[in-house]
């Protein structure tokens, strides 16, 4: 049975460029891509970064071979592993500042709606009853790491970063590095990190 692979979109485009262009990516030994579908993302940032390793880890068996196939045509096939698992397995390395790049379900649940769509094909486009509980499980699973930097996307839909951060009741280093807006939804492409010997903000953007 074939499943839902979640095609690159406005949103996927947006999350790469910001991440780009913010310019830290080579700061990184590793790159793990949570939720890799078609692989686009990681993909690309390997391809402007020649000395970095890649992880693209997806619940999707589907969408982690077509990854995999994606990356043996665009030539990065030896510096990528592609995995089959969950949030908890993508946060698992023991890589010591890996880079996470995270494009995750951010719409609520629509019970009217959801209840058309197989499981994989809600697990790909819902975040949870408000929209960003998933997203809240990365940020707060991830800061039981010693030292790591994150790029997600926050929806309005869901949640406001501002909202989102101080919801949250832990001290954690953000920054809104880009945002893009439509008629009806602004998104937001955040960066978070934590380094051993860093003080952080408290739920705090800084420009």
């Amino acid at each position: 049975m074939k499943y839902l692979i979640y095609q690159p979109a406005e949103d996927t485009f947006f999350l790469l460029e910001s991440v780009i262009r913010d310019g830290r990516v080579h700061e990184h030994p590793l790159i793990i891509e949570i939720g890799v579908g078609t692989g686009y993302i990681l993909i690309e940032l390997l391809k402007d970064n020649l000395n970095l390793q890649g992880i693209g880890v997806d619940i999707n068996v589907d969408a982690v071979s077509h990854f995999l196939r994606l990356s043996r045509k665009e030539g990065v096939y030896n510096r990528v592993l592609g995995v089959v698992g969950d949030l908890e397995t993508a946060l698992s390395t023991r890589n010591s500042f890996p880079l996470f790049v995270f494009n995750p379900p951010y719409l609520p649940e629509e019970p009217s709606i959801d209840s058309k769509l197989s499981l994989m094909e809600r697990v790909a486009l819902t975040g949870g009853k408000k929209g960003y509980e998933l997203s809240r499980r990365f940020v707060l699973n991830l800061e039981e790491r010693e030292n790591y930097r994150a790029y997600f996307l926050l929806s309005s839909l869901a949640i406001t970063p501002q909202q989102f951060f101080e919801d949250m009741n832990r001290r954690i280093n953000y920054h809104i590095i880009d945002k893009k807006s439509w008629f009806y939804e602004t998104l937001y492409c955040i960066r978070i990190e934590k380094h051993a010997r860093t003080e952080h903000s408290l739920g705090r953007n800084r420009e």
